[in-house]
């Protein structure tokens, strides 16, 4: 009977809900393994992977395919294990404004999730990468710009935080016109890369 009841309760669950509890299930597993680079956001990041994503040290992909920021904050609220990661490299924010989420309320979910970042993370370097341009989600991108400038403006005043903007090109983009192609990985990533190398170096 209560394998029916966990069965049942697993099941209601969404799915983003879901995954966050897989990666819990991963990290006490890996409790007290060494120290990684933590990836968090939705599925633009959950489709990347770590074994060629690998100049700044081991990433711990804790992407969640179609989240919004709620979700992240929902992994970091419930993991129990203590991340120690150099680096955070985050993207969030798009699915949320594609759910027509007005842009003023996605500016201060995502302004309070960094909150949360810097105050559990302070020595991590928290590298932001700009809501792109996704083709097929062309009817919210001035609400993406909205959001984007703010970051960009919030990042210039925390030393901790380094916002990338985005350079994506059409040809970047996969069939979906969501997703990213190898390279658009590439460029999407160009400037973490070279910042967290030059963070580790010196």
């Amino acid at each position: 009977m209560l394998l029916v009841a966990t069965f049942i309760t697993w099941h209601s669950l969404n799915r983003p809900t879901r995954l966050v509890l897989l990666h819990i299930a991963d990290d006490m597993q890996i409790a007290g393994a060494t120290s990684a680079n933590l990836l968090l956001g939705s599925s633009t990041l959950a489709r990347l992977d770590t074994t060629t994503f690998n100049h700044c040290g081991n990433w711990l992909n804790r992407a969640i395919g179609n989240s919004q920021l709620a979700d992240i904050v929902r992994y970091l609220s419930w993991t129990p294990v203590q991340h120690n990661p150099q680096h955070i490299l985050l993207y969030a924010g798009e699915n949320d404004l594609a759910q027509s989420k007005e842009a003023q309320q996605v500016s201060a979910e995502y302004m309070a999730l960094l909150k949360q970042l810097m105050l559990q993370y302070p020595a991590a370097h928290i590298h932001i990468l700009a809501i792109k341009h996704s083709p097929a989600r062309q009817q919210y991108w001035l609400a993406f710009d909205e959001v984007n400038a703010k970051l960009q403006a919030y990042a210039t005043l925390q030393p901790q935080l380094h916002y990338y903007a985005d350079n994506l090109q059409r040809v970047d983009f996969s069939a979906d016109g969501i997703h990213l192609t190898g390279e658009g990985y590439r460029r999407f990533l160009h400037g973490v890369i070279l910042q967290c190398k030059a963070a580790t170096n010196g």
